[in-house]
């Protein structure tokens, strides 16, 4: 995992560098400036950004981050005041942040690299599974899309389709694979090429085995019949 460090204190970043080389994560690049990482960061496309709260030229970290939302890096914030009023600055921007308050030593910043590592589950190239969220490179730019939007996810061999409402994605990797992804839990296989949100099903037809979700009709599998009872909650047997 490679990380960007972004602070007007040239010291402190040279001491932040030296505690991401001791606790074995990779610097791919660090900035004093605003403008810098401005243009670095694009070009070095780092898995995680280090940022101060305060930069130069009355810039700050959120200033910053909203710079380059488009990239969907994530932030950690770093800062000297731990005051309410720059915590909800962040928040305001951010509904889901990292934060550390200066002087920390490497073990807080430790734990906090590994949670995002972990957090993080790549799903082929350059496409990554991230919290509630799955992102997408198109072009040079990635799509974010919540998994609790996406209606069902159609199979074809090592490719997955992922339907929403408006929009879809093909993504590679193979339906299996993907149910097996805690993050998926949403997700119930209903047939070996579909698996449909738990949340999105409108209604079932156990006489002609199709459910429907959205606009769209899905034939289910005689022995995926059980799980899909169990879920609408009908104990009862029928055809």
């Amino acid at each position: 995992m490679k990380i960007y460090i972004v602070d007007d204190d040239i010291s402190f970043g040279v001491e932040l560098e030296m505690k991401i080389k001791q606790i074995g994560y990779e610097l791919c690049g660090i900035s004093n400036s605003f403008e810098h990482a401005c243009i670095a960061i694009p070009n070095l496309k780092p898995d995680i950004i280090l940022c101060d709260i305060r930069l130069d030229k009355n810039k700050s970290g959120v200033d910053l981050a909203k710079h380059l939302q488009s990239l969907h890096i994530p932030m950690i914030f770093i800062t000297a005041y731990s005051d309410e009023s720059t915590y909800n600055e962040i928040k305001e921007f951010c509904s889901s942040f990292k934060y550390l308050v200066k002087p920390f030593d490497k073990l807080s910043l430790k734990s906090i690299l590994d949670d995002l590592h972990a957090e993080t589950i790549q799903l082929y190239s350059n496409n990554y599974l991230r919290g509630e969220y799955l992102y997408i490179k198109k072009n040079n730019l990635f799509e974010r899309i919540t998994l609790s939007d996406i209606l069902y996810l159609n199979s074809e061999g090592n490719y997955t389709t992922l339907i929403l409402p408006q929009s879809k994605f093909i993504i590679k990797y193979s339906l299996s694979k993907l149910l097996k992804i805690d993050k998926f839990y949403l997700f119930l296989r209903i047939h070996r090429n579909y698996a449909v949100n738990k949340h999105k099903i409108k209604s079932v037809n156990f006489s002609n085995r199709v459910l429907s979700i959205g606009t769209k009709e899905l034939p289910f599998g005689r022995t995926y019949t059980k799980n899909i009872r169990s879920l609408m909650d009908m104990p009862f047997s029928g055809s």
